[in-house]
């Protein structure tokens, strides 16, 4: 028998233990999953804050309506060539996400965090 995460406010299952994502473990009170139910994506871009660089879309369980947590929401693209950006070579500057080291990547003229580099040592 599945073990779920359920919604704290009216007990809906929302998400299987096996599809919590253990390698994102450094922030506070996140938990981040693979897969999730019985939730609902806002679509209104007016509700997708944009964090750290990462445009995210608010989430709500479908049955009580509860804001549950938000979802990224893919934006921009890959990129083999970029000009004006720089990113950071010291590693204690780096972070991992799902199993990936990542390095910050900003405008070289502004500072504006655009997004991130994938790192190889």
């Amino acid at each position: 028998m599945p073990a779920y995460f359920h919604c704290r406010t009216c007990g809906t299952q929302v998400a299987l233990v096996q599809d919590y994502d253990h390698s994102v473990d450094d922030l506070v009170n996140a938990k981040f999953f693979t897969e999730v139910l019985n939730v609902e994506v806002t679509e209104d871009e007016r509700y997708h804050p944009v964090t750290d660089g990462m445009n995210l879309a608010e989430t709500y369980c479908v049955q009580c309506k509860t804001l549950l947590g938000w979802k990224l929401v893919e934006s921009g693209g890959i990129f083999n060539r970029v000009f004006n950006v720089e990113v950071s070579d010291d590693v204690n500057n780096h972070e991992t996400l799902n199993g990936s080291t990542i390095a910050n990547a900003n405008c070289v003229q502004c500072g504006t965090m655009l997004g991130w580099k994938f790192v190889r040592y």
